[in-house]
């Protein structure tokens, strides 16, 4: 999801379910994605998360 909305829109916010390696289970995520292109002319999609707590 986070791929097609970066291709599609540049940036964006994804939620979904991750396991967090700190904890046992499952816990929801968030993360910010956005469409960057280096310095070898390539594409790449750069992430950020972070768990939520509620």
């Amino acid at each position: 999801m986070m791929v097609a909305g970066a291709l599609a829109n540049g940036s964006g916010w994804e939620d979904y379910v991750s396991l967090n390696p700190g904890e046992s289970g499952l816990f929801w995520k968030s993360t910010y994605y956005q469409l960057a292109i280096g310095s070898d002319g390539k594409e790449y999609m750069v992430c950020s998360g972070i768990f939520k707590t509620e």
